[in-house]
């Protein structure tokens, strides 16, 4: 795994990334390496789990997926709570023209 660690380190931007970022906490090259292939093997661990093939683009997916879901859920959010706002109003406004009524006196 040191050699497929070295050349994803030279050709991939995402493991570059982590592995400056590694380097840059540590200090130590081979521990920022052994990091990169851990990663490397439990990729491909969950690729073998699942039998399926490896997107590149899998995270972006599925954080966009994510995002859609929450906005679906913040709109359902509002509505809900201006609902629950207008029944409250609603609530409110009877019970001040039932006291209304009782003081007037206008009983049906």
């Amino acid at each position: 795994m040191h050699l497929p660690s070295l050349f994803a380190v030279k050709c991939n931007p995402i493991h570059k990334e982590l592995y400056s970022g590694l380097l840059g906490k540590h200090g130590i090259k081979m521990k920022a390496l052994v990091d990169i292939q851990r990663k490397m093997l439990e990729i491909s661990y969950i690729l073998l789990k699942k039998n399926t093939q490896y997107n590149a683009n899998y995270q972006q997916e599925k954080e966009a997926v994510i995002i859609t879901y929450s906005l679906r859920n913040k709109h359902k959010a509002v509505v809900n709570y201006k609902f629950k706002k207008i029944k409250l109003l609603l609530w409110n406004l009877t019970q001040n023209l039932q006291s209304l009524t009782l003081a007037l006196g206008l009983t049906a």
